[in-house]
């Protein structure tokens, strides 16, 4: 199995599933945690829990035992951490402006492309008014955070 990253930064890269065909990319992995997550399926962990699935997706027995047997066939070490030197240690270059009520008509569209009901995500979801150097410094910027990252960036 080769993968290559959609989108890459110091500490993140972004791939298509391995698990199945999708048109965008919902496969994320943190480099600085050596944790990933699947955001089709719901689904994530660490690198041997992603052999595990993958041993699983292609129908193979999938224990955890079998995960470290084919670490250790592949001569790869599941914990092996990311020299600090590669990766800069970095703060947020989000800045949170305000919050409020779902209301962007952009955003709103982009959930229901997500298949998910807009009464629902109007209970779980707040939209939020951001800058970032790292887009365009010229223009604020509206997205959906999860509510544990509205606290976190205030």
């Amino acid at each position: 199995m080769e993968l290559h990253p959609v989108k890459e930064t110091e500490t993140d890269a972004t791939y298509f599933s391995p698990f199945r065909n999708e048109k965008t990319p919902s496969f994320h992995v943190n480099k600085l945690k050596n944790l990933w997550f699947d955001h089709g399926e719901g689904i994530g962990g660490n690198a041997v829990d992603l052999v595990i699935q993958i041993l699983k997706a292609s129908g193979h027995r999938y224990s955890p035992k079998d995960a470290l047997r084919w670490f250790r066939n592949t001569n790869l070490d599941p914990a092996l951490p990311i020299p600090r030197d590669i990766v800069r240690d970095k703060q947020s270059k989000w800045r949170v402006l305000d919050t409020f009520n779902l209301i962007d008509h952009f955003l709103i569209r982009y959930l229901e492309t997500r298949g998910i009901d807009i009464k629902i995500a109007k209970m779980y979801v707040n939209e939020i008014y951001n800058y970032t150097k790292v887009l365009r410094p010229d223009r604020n910027h509206s997205s959906l955070p999860w509510e544990c990252m509205i606290d976190l960036e205030k």
